[in-house]
This record gives C-alpha cells, sequence and structure tokens, in this order.
C-alpha cells in the first residue's frame, strides 16, 4: 500500500500512524485538469498535500468510515 511522506519536512506515514485526511461531503476535491485528489495533512508541521491515486483514496475513505462506526 502507498504511504505519504511530507514534501517539507520528509516526515513519512505508516499503516499505524496516518496523515489525517480532509474529505468533504458529498462532493470530492478535483485539480483544474477534473483529476479526483485527496488531502492530506501532516501531523508534524501541518503540511496539506494532494494525492491523486483513485486506489489510495478510497482505502482512506474506507478507513475512515470503519473508524466512525
Amino acid at each position: 500500500m502507498k504511504h505519504l511522506v511530507c514534501p517539507n519536512c520528509g516526515n513519512e506515514e505508516t499503516a499505524e500512524n496516518l496523515f489525517p485526511g480532509i474529505f468533504t461531503l458529498g462532493t470530492a476535491f478535483e485539480t483544474t485538469d477534473r483529476e479526483i485528489v485527496g488531502l492530506y495533512g501532516c501531523p508534524k508541521c501541518s503540511t496539506v498535500q494532494f494525492c491523486s491515486d483513485l486506489d489510495y483514496i478510497q482505502y482512506r475513505k474506507m478507513k475512515y468510515k470503519e473508524a466512525r462506526k
């Protein structure tokens, strides 16, 4: 599974310590090229980055929904 790395401080995400996701309710974030993206924040330096890997985005949404049950 893909893991994010902060472009600012180099902090690496792990399976046990996922970067917090920033999700919308009812809509999706997309680029000006109409590419769906997910936003994730670095817990160390608060840098927000985007990811366009649809498999990763779906995985993170699934984890989020499981945690809210």
